[in-house]
């Protein structure tokens, strides 16, 4: 009797064993795909644009005209109108360096924040972000203050460039600069990039004005990069125009109300592959991916039960490892399908939104060249 019983723990302790790679395959396998989206929202400014938008400096004249940088300036701002860009930038180049020679040093000056100013402007329009913080960095406008006649441009340009090269702490600064100087601009540029990023709380946030009490007047900016309040907090939001507010506000309403109805859930197609390879693809209308996942599991499936069932172990066993292969790629694959189905619809029904409104940084500029 003890000698059967010995058996029978023997027998299970072996089945225990065989099953523990399987279990643990199984939990390790069925990975659970987060809801989070990473939309990739584009734009871009039309040559029409450019060219209806007017020069914020004072025309050449006709002292000027007869310098040899006027022709090189004149030509960079022909070029800049065409979206020309690469001649556009050689030619203020140009004109940088024949502006050395100018000889009052005031003109000179002047005339040379200006061109830094257009090289950085197609640097923008050409979404050579890299170059444009080079450029900036290196340039005299480094130390420009707000009575330089393109100052509101030039912190949207900045903002965008530093925010996409991922430097935050410099994009937060220039972006508290525009929250306190045009807050108007502000409130668009921050509302769109909290959009782009699938961020609608902190857009309901700026849009329903929500703020912490900061005294804007002693509040240094060392102390905003430590303490983390958002550039939105400083938006004087007393000089915005609360219809335009409110109007942005519905169309986010209805845009999150049309997204919300039709997006899926990566849960839902994570299951539903685990019950029938396939049906998680299918769930997202993706017919043809549901067809071969279910095809290809449905042929291992039943390749590694033929072998079983003529005794042919270590083949069944092989196919089986294929076929779990399959199984939870099918699953992990439906999860990642539904995520990117989210994204593309998010960026169907955000896109035009930012378009309409005019949420995207480069929209916001009030002059060309």
């Amino acid at each position: 009797m003890m000698k059967k019983l010995s058996s029978n723990r023997l027998i299970w302790s072996k089945k225990t064993i065989n099953f523990t790679p399987v279990v643990l395959l199984f939990l390790l396998s069925c990975h659970t795909v987060s809801d989070e989206i990473e939309p990739n929202i584009q734009y871009s400014v039309h040559e029409k644009m450019v060219q209806q938008l007017s020069s914020p400096f004072e025309p050449l004249s006709l002292q000027e005209l007869e310098k040899s940088w006027a022709t090189e300036y004149r030509m960079g701002v022909y070029f800049a109108k065409k979206l020309d860009l690469y001649r556009a930038i050689t030619a203020f180049s140009r004109a940088e360096f024949l502006l050395s020679e100018e000889i009052n040093p005031v003109l000179s000056m002047q005339r040379k924040h200006e061109v830094e100013y257009y090289t950085l402007l197609c640097y923008a329009l050409g979404k050579r972000h890299d170059d444009l913080v080079t450029s900036f960095e290196s340039s005299s406008l480094a130390y420009i203050s707000s009575d330089f006649s393109a100052y509101h441009d030039l912190l949207i340009l900045l903002g965008e460039a530093y925010d996409i090269t991922k430097q935050k702490h410099k994009a937060d600064s220039v972006y508290q600069a525009m929250a306190q100087n045009y807050p108007k601009a502000a409130e668009s540029i921050l509302i769109g990039n909290a959009l782009k990023k699938a961020d609608t709380p902190t857009a309901y946030k700026i849009l329903s004005r929500e703020t912490k009490s900061l005294d804007q007047e002693v509040l240094s900016i060392q102390k905003v990069l430590l303490d983390g309040p958002k550039p939105h907090h400083f938006i004087h939001y007393d000089q915005l125009d609360s219809s335009r507010t409110q109007k942005i506000k519905q169309s986010l309403d209805e845009t999150q109300k049309h997204f919300q109805t039709q997006r899926k859930s990566p849960l839902t197609a994570q299951v539903l592959a685990a019950l029938i390879p396939g049906a998680g693809y299918a769930y997202l209308g993706q017919y043809q991916s549901a067809f071969t996942a279910f095809s290809i599991n449905a042929l291992f499936i039943s390749t590694s039960a033929y072998f079983f069932f003529k005794g042919n172990y270590p083949a069944g066993i092989l196919t089986a490892g294929f076929e779990s292969g399959w199984y939870f790629g099918s699953i992990y694959g439906s999860g990642q399908a539904a995520n990117t189905y989210n994204e593309r619809l998010y960026e169907a029904h955000v896109s035009p939104l930012m378009e309409e409104k005019k949420l995207h940084p480069l929209l916001q500029l009030e002059y060309g060249f």
